[in-house]
Formats: C-alpha cells, sequence, structure tokens
C-alpha cells in the first residue's frame, strides 16, 4: 500500500537530517588542525585572514572561547581570568575627547565585561583634566606614562638637511603627513620603541586603541584569551594599500636585511602577498616589489613577545638606520606588516572580522546580528573627497593611497580594499523582543544615566547624525507632514529610516476642551486648553517587524539635549551656564551639561518669564542631587542692564522657548570689548518661519568674514542639525539670509575638526548651533535606550508580538 504524501515528504526530511549528522561527525570541526594553504590567487592563501567577512554572519574565531563566569572578570576578583595583557594608546591631552569616545564604545561592546587595564602614552605630561576623565570611562584600571626622549627625539644619524628636502619633495607628490615631523616621531615609536617601554616589559598581550574610532559589534568573549589558547602572535581587521611615494624603498632595504639574515625568514611566510604584483601593480612597481598591502595599525590586538624576538629587533634597528622613518613615510603599518608576513608562521595571523570597527575614512562592518550602527558591506564613511572621480585616477589620492583603475569586470567590488570585499545585501538581524517603554519608564533610565552611559549614548547620536550627513542617509528620509482636523487637532508625524530600522513619531495636540453652553454665554464660550504634547515613536527593524513603541516626550527632550551636547564636550570653558526657559528641554539641557562636563559647570543661571516656574525647576533639580552641590544653580530676577551683564558674561548659552522675538539684541555680543572672547549658543526651542530666539543680525555677523567675530579663531558657518530642515523651519536663519553654504552639519564636525583652525574653533570660538530635530535622532537614542531596558530588565517585553 502506497504511503500517504506527507508521510514520504517527512521519511525523506528523516533521510537527510540523518545523512547531514553523519557527514558532520565525520567532519568535525578542530580549530587546533592546521588551517590549508592553497598556492594560486585569488584564494584564500593567507591562512584564516583573507577570508570575506561577509559570508560568515558570526565571524566569530574558532572555540575555544572564553566568556563570562559570574565574577571571573569582576575589577575586584584577586584571582580574576584576566591574562596578561592591556588596551593601550599613544594619545595627546589635547585629544581627549576623542579619546572618550573610543573608550567609550570599547567599554560598551567589550571590555566592561572583561576589565583589562589601559595605558595611555605620551610624549607630554598627562593633564588631571585627562586623568580624571578617562578614570571615570572605565572601571578598570588605568595607568599614564611618558614616552622616554630617547624613544621619541630624532635619532642623531638622521641628516636634518636630507629629511627637511624629502620632506619637500614627498609633500609635493601628494605624501599625506609628510610634513609633520610628530608623525614621523609617532610613525617610528609605534615600530619599534613602544613594546620597550618599561611599562610593557611584564605585559605579553596588547589591543591597540586609537583617539576618535568606533566598535560596532558586542564581543562576549576575551579576546587576549583566545590569541593564546590558539598560540596567535597578531590580529587585525581592516588592511589597505599604502601610498607607494611614501615606502619607495622599505623594500629593498628589507630584501637587503633578509639576504644577511636568511634563517630569520620564516618558511610558512606570506612573502607572495607583500610581492603581489597583480592586484596593484603600479604600486608594486613604485614601491620597487613591494604590494604596499598593510594590515591597519590603528586596530592591532599582538603577542609583544614577537616585537621583542631578536629578528624582528634586528630588523627594525637596521630600518631605523636606514633613515626611512623620516626620509621616506615608513609607516608602523607597512613595517609591522611586512615583518609579520616574512618573520612569522602566516597561521599565527588572525583576521578580528567579527569586531565591527571604524577609524575614519574606513570600516569592517561584518554581517552579524551582534552588530549596529554601520552599513553593513560598506568600505567607507562616503566622504565627497573620497569619491570624487578624476580623469587621471593614477593622481587621485585615496587617504594617501593611490586610487586603483575601475575593474569592469568587477563592477560590486570595493576595489579600495585590499582584498576586495564583496558587497552583500545584508542579512536580516534575528527580530528582536518587542519592547514598550511607557514615559514613566524613559525617564527613569535617563534620570539614572551614569557619565559613561551618558556618553555612550552621545557617540550613538553622533554617529547617527554623521550617518545622515556623510553617508547620504538624507535622501532617505521622509517629509514631515502635520494634519490638523477641523476640531482643532493637530497630528504632526516624522518618519524616518537607518539602515537597520524604520521608525515614525507621532506628536499629537489635542484641541481645547469645549465650554458648556452656559460659559459660552457668559464667559465668551472658551474651552480649556489640553496641558502638553503627546508623543509616540514606534520602531521596526529593516523588514519592518516592529521592535518597540516607545512614550516619545521625554525622550525628544533629552535627544534634542543630548545633539547640543556634541559641541559643548569641545569646549574649553563651560564655567557659566546661561539657560533661556524652564521647561523640559531646558532641564535636559542643564541635566546633560552637568553630568557631561562634571569638571567645568559651576554655575547655571535661569531666565524665564515665569520665575515661579524657573525657581521649582531648579529646586527640583538640587532635591534630587544634580551638580552634587557643586553647582550654583539661580533663576534670574534683575533688570535689564542685569541681564545684558549674564548675557555678556557668560560661556555657553542654551536658548529653549517657542519666542517669536529675539531673547537678546545682538549688539550685547557684538560691542567692541565683547570682541575675541568665545561662546557656544545652542537655540534649539523655535520651529517655525515666525519664532526666533537669536536676533538675525547676530547671525549676520556670525557668517560675515570680516564682521565682528572675525580671527585667526572663527569660521564663517552656523552649525545645524539638517541644513534642509533649518532652512524650511529655523525662522531665525531664514530672516537672517542665510544660505545652505553658511551652514555646516554637526554630522561633518568629526571630519572637519580634523583642521587644527576648527577644533580650535570648536573650543574657544564663537560658535551657534540650530537645532530643529531629525528623525533619525529618535530612532538612535531609541533603539539605544530599549537596549538599555532590556540590560537592566525594565519596561515590558513580548516575545511573541
Amino acid at each position: 500500500m502506497a504511503l500517504p504524501k506527507g508521510m514520504r515528504y517527512l521519511a525523506g526530511a528523516t533521510v537527510c537530517i540523518l545523512l547531514y549528522l553523519f557527514v558532520q561527525i565525520l567532519h568535525a570541526p578542530n580549530s587546533e588542525t592546521p588551517i590549508e594553504i592553497p598556492s594560486k590567487l585569488p584564494t584564500n592563501k593567507f591562512g584564516d585572514w583573507d577570508h570575506d567577512p561577509q559570508l560568515d554572519p558570526s565571524g566569530e574565531p574558532p572555540e575555544p572561547l572564553r566568556r563570562i563566569d559570574g565574577d571571573n572578570y569582576a575589577p575586584d576578583n584577586p584571582s580574576s581570568a584576566r591574562i596578561n595583557a592591556t588596551i593601550l594608546s599613544l594619545v595627546r591631552n589635547e585629544e581627549l575627547n576623542d579619546m572618550l569616545q573610543s573608550m567609550r564604545d570599547l567599554e560598551r561592546t567589550w571590555n566592561h565585561k572583561f576589565n583589562y587595564p589601559w595605558t595611555f602614552f605620551n610624549d607630554k605630561p598627562f593633564t588631571e583634566e585627562f586623568k580624571k576623565a578617562t578614570r571615570a570611562a572605565t572601571n578598570a584600571e588605568v595607568r599614564y606614562e611618558l614616552v622616554p626622549a630617547e624613544h621619541w627625539d630624532i635619532p642623531s644619524w638622521i641628516n636634518m638637511d636630507l629629511y627637511r628636502e624629502s620632506v619637500s619633495l614627498l609633500t609635493s607628490l601628494e605624501v599625506q603627513y609628510m610634513e609633520k615631523q610628530s608623525y614621523h616621531q609617532m610613525c617610528r615609536w609605534n615600530s619599534g620603541m613602544f613594546s620597550e617601554h618599561p611599562a610593557l616589559k611584564d605585559i605579553q598581550y596588547y589591543w591597540r586603541v586609537e583617539p576618535n574610532v568606533h566598535f560596532f559589534c558586542d564581543i562576549d568573549y576575551d579576546v587576549f584569551a583566545w590569541m593564546q589558547d590558539h598560540n596567535k602572535t597578531y590580529g587585525f581587521n581592516i588592511n589597505i594599500y599604502d601610498n607607494a611615494d611614501s615606502v619607495a624603498t622599505l623594500w629593498p632595504e628589507t630584501k637587503k636585511f633578509i639576504e644577511d639574515n636568511p634563517g630569520y625568514v620564516h618558511p610558512n611566510n606570506a612573502r607572495e602577498w607583500l610581492e603581489d604584483d597583480q592586484r596593484r601593480p603600479e604600486n608594486n612597481q613604485k614601491a620597487h616589489g613591494y604590494s604596499t598591502c598593510h594590515f591597519w595599525s590603528n586596530f592591532e590586538i599582538g603577542d609583544l613577545s614577537f616585537w621583542r624576538s631578536k629578528k624582528y629587533r634586528d630588523y627594525f634597528d637596521h630600518l631605523d638606520r636606514a633613515g626611512g622613518f623620516f626620509y621616506e613615510r615608513w609607516g608602523d603599518a607597512p613595517v609591522h606588516s611586512v615583518a609579520l608576513g616574512l618573520f612569522e608562521d602566516k597561521n599565527k595571523i588572525h583576521w578580528f572580522r567579527d569586531i565591527g570597527y571604524q577609524h575614519i575614512p574606513f570600516f569592517n562592518c561584518p554581517n552579524n546580528p551582534k552588530c549596529s550602527g554601520c552599513v553593513k558591506g560598506r568600505f567607507t564613511d562616503g566622504e565627497k573627497w573620497l569619491n570624487r572621480e578624476d580623469s587621471d585616477e593614477d593622481t587621485d589620492l585615496y587617504v594617501g593611497n593611490k586610487k586603483p583603475p575601475k575593474d569592469p569586470k568587477s563592477p560590486n567590488l570595493i576595489q579600495l580594499n585590499a582584498h576586495h570585499i564583496p558587497i552583500q545585501p545584508p542579512t536580516y538581524s534575528n527580530i528582536m523582543t518587542f519592547t514598550i517603554l511607557t514615559d514613566t519608564t524613559i525617564r527613569t533610565l535617563l534620570h539614572t544615566l551614569t557619565p559613561t552611559t551618558a556618553r555612550t549614548l552621545a557617540s550613538i547620536l553622533s554617529h547617527a547624525l554623521s550617518q545622515y550627513t556623510l553617508s547620504q542617509e538624507s535622501i532617505y528620509q521622509p517629509h514631515r507632514t502635520s494634519i490638523v482636523r477641523p476640531n482643532g487637532q493637530v497630528s504632526l508625524f516624522m518618519p524616518a529610516t537607518t539602515p537597520t530600522s524604520v521608525g515614525v513619531k507621532i506628536v499629537g495636540v489635542a484641541p481645547s476642551t469645549p465650554a458648556p453652553a452656559s460659559a459660552g454665554a457668559e464667559g465668551g464660550g472658551k474651552g480649556t486648553p489640553q496641558p502638553g504634547l503627546r508623543s509616540v515613536l514606534t520602531i521596526c527593524d529593516e523588514r519592518g517587524q516592529a521592535v518597540g513603541v516607545l512614550n516619545a516626550a521625554e525622550l525628544t527632550a533629552f535627544r534634542t539635549a543630548l545633539g547640543s551636547m556634541l559641541l559643548l564636550l569641545h569646549r574649553k570653558r563651560v564655567g557659566n551656564v546661561l539657560v533661556f526657559g524652564a521647561g523640559k528641554q531646558a532641564e535636559w539641557h542643564v541635566r546633560l551639561a552637568i553630568l557631561l562636563r562634571p569638571d567645568g559647570v559651576k554655575k547655571v543661571t535661569f531666565v524665564n518669564r515665569s520665575r515661579r516656574r524657573a525657581a521649582e525647576l531648579v529646586a527640583r533639580l538640587k532635591a534630587e542631587g544634580v551638580g552634587g552641590g557643586g553647582v550654583d544653580m539661580v533663576v534670574f530676577e534683575d533688570g535689564e542692564e542685569g541681564l545684558k551683564e549674564l548675557v555678556q558674561g557668560t560661556d555657553v548659552l542654551f536658548c529653549t522657548t517657542p519666542s517669536t522675538e529675539p531673547l537678546f539684541p545682538a549688539e550685547w555680543v557684538m560691542e567692541k570689548e565683547m570682541r575675541g572672547k568665545g561662546k557656544y549658543v545652542a537655540a534649539i526651542g523655535s520651529y517655525r518661519l515666525d519664532m526666533r530666539e537669536i536676533d538675525p543680525r547676530l547671525l549676520e555677523a556670525v557668517v560675515n568674514s570680516s564682521g565682528p567675530f572675525s580671527g585667526k579663531v572663527h569660521q564663517e558657518w552656523v552649525v545645524v542639525d539638517s541644513v534642509k530642515g533649518c532652512m524650511d523651519e529655523a525662522g531665525e536663519l531664514v530672516a537672517a539670509g542665510l544660505k545652505p553654504e553658511h551652514m555646516v552639519e554637526v554630522g561633518r564636525m568629526d571630519e572637519l575638526r580634523e583642521e587644527k583652525s576648527v577644533q580650535q574653533w570648536l573650543e574657544e570660538g564663537f560658535v551657534v548651533y540650530k537645532s530643529v530635530g531629525v528623525g533619525i535622532m529618535d530612532i538612535a537614542i531609541g533603539r539605544a535606550l530599549m537596549e538599555l531596558a532590556m540590560e537592566k530588565g525594565v519596561g515590558m517585553h513580548l516575545e511573541d508580538f
């Protein structure tokens, strides 16, 4: 008798499963088995580090992986499972904010679980401000070390006349950073001196972390322990091509060395990779046989034993005597890469492709459900200067790298990566638990933020705004819509999209309550207005699967104030803060300013039409311990002259009112004696064309190259969250006649402040920031709060929504 069709299907499926299990048993993976090395390009002949991260959704290295077990990595555990390792960084005092950005990201994604110590190096003593802020960013031990002069100074055998001639020549060839002496010193120190520092004498493993980098993925295993358990020497994240002009004699000098020391070359080396002439033949020719491909060493996890070995010390000394660190621009990236490729077993080099990472302008973003905040498959941030097209591609610089010719056979390849990572459609993340956060829950989360968590949220918002500006996310943002019903009900719809989320915030303004008939006869028929606004944020994943609903009242005020903080973090003087307004926006500007700059804010003065309301806000903030008693919070009660003196003497002005008249006249800050006195002005209260908190004449002066603010510490810009949004809605900017070229989006500031003059302006100049709100701000902070709520076990969570 024939079996029913369903039974036949079930039997067939059972056979398939049994066959699959049988094959898996026969071929069980063994992480200790050596990797086979094919012999020809373009196969994965380089061990485990020439794989495409897009083809492996998890990207995690093979087992065993040591994970947290109870309190085995607690900072105060005397028998901690931590091995002999440190996170290290060469950093200047003035790079504090950038360093805190990197610390926040790595602590959030990895080190808050494992508590490995941080070791900072500087050729100048660290300031107390630097020490205090970095200690506050981690629960782990922090160490501060001075680079010895003999490790940093230009060696005595360098011919300075030849050095200066070389700088002139290679600068004319557009070799990046050639003219910066400290850059040459840094490259030499990172190449061979750092491992000799006495502070690292007893350390075996290190993770190098640069200022102003981003980490995107939750890493829940001990990377140092994995290196040790699997006998790895070096781990990298990104590899790129160098400018061949900067390393023209590196390979000839290397060949001289290995001719004299053939025994140092490892039999299982990667010399074929170093000498590859197929992918970039023009680079190989200019660099006299070196492909110029290298591990981008601003991310590296390594075993210091290799850099201390006799073979490497002899090699470094040979290069050091040759002078290429100064006569050319030999970087630690090519020097480390060449040494590893020749003197180490290539199976001991590992690609940490599961660690999402960005160092402007490149990033590694794996298809991993544990990653968020980066665009999967994209290799660059998309700045215009990186993507410019030139008829002469041989002279088109790409961060010091010659741009490769387009390959018509590979239209979907990111050709600027040394290993041509293909762009794949993103794989979808696992469906998140559906989360509901009430206003009370969100308020509790936000009111209990630590400085470290607040800075993490600032970093998340900064990255979202950078994507909005630099990755052309603005073109994927739908227009806002408002609907007015016949009964006076107003509904505002603010949709937004990101590579990983779709969301919409709905704001409701209820009509007045109708008056009773009798009241209409006696009192003019006026109804009772409903208190405040109501708003809700709905967030979906990239498929449209709903993942959360959040009451957006507190969230909106918080994310707007957090946007103002992105520039406040750079200011040198924030002691005196003046706030116009006493509502939610005013409250959150003050809370965050004190939380993020606890070392700087000394006094906060509120100016508000209702002094009673301002006094109530001050009393509430004091009762909650905001400022810890070290910040003087007062309500302004004097007349106009007193207000003028207050405005002129303040360091920071927060304008948080929907005013239709300027809050103070432009002349107060444009008088002759006030010129040169920098201030930070953040205006977020006005959102219609008939509103203006700032005097338009002040904005005209700010963007005037010959106006009262012109000088060496000035840029003719108003910083905005969205140029288009402000052109459509910011009344004071439109009244001042500002054009798009007078505005720069805050999402571009990380790129622009690479210029010293821009950084100095952000720190000391007269800076105006105007915000009307961008929908991606809601999504970015909303997603972050959902994750924070899950971590703290608050809110409502549904598994089967």
